[in-house]
């Protein structure tokens, strides 16, 4: 059950401390009037208990406390004497409990019975008619109220829920895009190293080490980025990241000096699908050549490996999450005359 406020104490404390007939029940208990001890006991309990119960439950709970209510309060007005002011309570519950229609309907009804039986005197009619209409009217508005602040903790409740969905995805996506293609350069590094070691080009040994210590490092300065959710992986940093894992792999490289072309608001993104794309040719594709183009709203990766062992996996994936808060659309799979093709475009 979902309760319309934060706690049903909430609505105790304040229908404790305004419920009139706590004197009438004290009455009644010392003269030892059993069966009008009992219907105000019951009362009571309509008002301070029912209403924080049902008002959360289905329409035939709300209904049922509503004509057990009636049922209380009319014989203590009728047969026992009490002011028609009692019957307030029945009706701020037909306010809680039910439409905004049936509860003035209701309340009618309740003055119109009040005033046929004499009960409610033509002296004072106005004055209580006024009372009853204005205790449905603030009734209706406070149930109103409740609903609405519920309805506003579920969405709020649920937007950080979003939020944590999505700072997960995030993390997920940027760990594998940042930190995939970066321990992607250095294990073909160390292999080249480790190839090289059998022979006698100790000075490339040495360079090619230090480009592993470097990577290294930049690895883990991406993976506290990613973590403090501030990287941005820029277009020029990728494009050199492209020509240096192509180069260690022995794939000729063909890419754009710069990117001055491409629009401001796609450089982030497309720096990661360079990234993957190239990441996906260096680890799957066997290819001997990779060429990259790029333009003002648009980026086409090509080689001319086997075609068919790249582009399938989380990568992919990844990017095309990316790419949907920015419109953008992705295109990848095998050419005709062999090689692989990764194009991905946004609205111009």
């Amino acid at each position: 059950m979902s309760w319309p406020f934060r706690h049903p104490r909430t609505w105790w404390i304040f229908a404790l401390l305004f419920t009139a007939p706590w004197l009438d029940l004290a009455k009644a208990l010392w003269l030892g009037e059993i069966v009008h001890t009992l219907l105000i006991a019951v009362y009571i309990a309509c008002y301070v208990v029912g209403v924080g119960v049902a008002i959360g439950r289905p329409l035939m709970w709300r209904v049922g406390l509503c004509v057990l209510a009636a049922a209380a309060s009319a014989p203590l007005v009728l047969m026992y004497g009490q002011h028609v002011w009692n019957l307030s309570y029945t009706l701020a519950i037909f306010g809680f409990m039910l439409p905004w229609t049936v509860a003035f309907g209701l309340a009618t009804a309740a003055i119109v019975a009040s005033i046929a039986t004499g009960v409610m005197s033509q002296s004072d009619g106005r004055g209580t008619t006024m009372i009853f209409l204005l205790v449905v009217l603030s009734s209706v508005a406070l149930a109103g109220l409740w609903r609405a602040n519920r309805a506003l903790a579920d969405a709020n409740a649920t937007i950080a829920e979003l939020a944590v969905l999505r700072d997960r995805e995030r993390m997920s996506r940027d760990l594998h895009d940042v930190i995939g293609s970066t321990l992607t350069t250095i294990t073909v590094k160390a292999g080249l190293a480790r190839r090289l070691l059998e022979g006698d080009g100790n000075e490339q040994i040495h360079a090619e080490v230090a480009d592993i210590e470097g990577l290294g490092r930049q690895a883990l300065t991406d993976v506290r980025a990613a973590v403090a959710a501030t990287h941005q992986l820029s277009m020029e940093t990728a494009l050199a990241d492209a020509a240096a894992a192509l180069n260690a792999a022995g794939i000729q490289a063909d890419l754009p000096a710069a990117a001055d072309q491409m629009a401001d608001r796609y450089r982030s993104v497309f720096a990661y699908v360079l990234r993957e794309g190239v990441t996906n040719v260096v680890k799957h594709s066997r290819a001997s050549r990779c060429q990259v183009r790029l333009g003002p709203a648009f980026i086409d990766i090509t080689d001319d490996g086997i075609g068919d062992a790249n582009g399938t996996g989380h990568g992919l994936a990844g990017l095309t999450r990316r790419l949907r808060d920015v419109g953008g659309t992705l295109e990848a799979g095998a050419l005709p005359g062999g090689g692989y093709r990764l194009r991905v475009e946004c609205p111009r």
